[in-house]
């Protein structure tokens, strides 16, 4: 079985976690704010990350940070090539399609453009967080790769997120 990683509203999560049953969840949230973990996983399966969706510091805002985007970084390189993950934001729009961009660049080096055009194929309305891109290039340490695959992916051409994107965890399924 191949696995997959999943990305939806947080209004999304709880339904479509009982139907995927997913070996991990990404929650990324506004500070102060924290999703119930859905009842068909653990919580230690659960991972919570809190920052407002920004791409540059603004005073009385919490901006992604090497330590937000390194625990992004290091969920996905303890998945394995078999695992679901969920993860999800807000609106399902920025900051978890930046997550999805990050996670897998790091599961698949070398193709960052086929990941930012299968990304904008199946959502039209993802605008990954530029600042989080932007701090992930410098903690994965291949140069501006992942910048230079979301200035590829172009503008959204949907304004509003209207279902759940599915993406495979290593390209050509395997």
């Amino acid at each position: 079985m191949s696995g997959d990683l999943w990305i939806c509203r947080a209004c999304d999560l709880q339904t479509l976690a009982a139907e995927l049953r997913p070996h991990r969840i990404l929650s990324i949230a506004e500070p102060g704010f924290r999703n119930v973990t859905p009842a068909v996983i653990e919580s230690n399966r659960h991972h919570h990350l809190n920052f407002d969706d920004i791409v540059e510091v603004i005073t009385g805002y919490v901006a992604p940070s090497e330590r937000h985007v390194g625990s992004i970084i290091d969920l996905a390189t303890e998945l394995t090539d078999a695992d679901r993950i969920l993860v999800h934001c807000q609106a399902g729009i920025s900051r978890s399609s930046a997550a999805a961009l990050i996670m897998l660049a790091v599961r698949n080096p070398g193709h960052e453009r086929a990941i930012a055009a299968r990304l904008r194929q199946e959502g039209p309305w993802f605008a990954p967080n530029r600042l989080m891109v932007d701090i992930a290039d410098r903690l994965i340490g291949r140069g501006p790769v992942l910048t230079a695959a979301l200035t590829s992916m172009g503008p959204p051409t949907m304004l509003l997120n209207s279902r759940p994107v599915q993406l495979p965890l290593k390209l050509g399924g395997k």
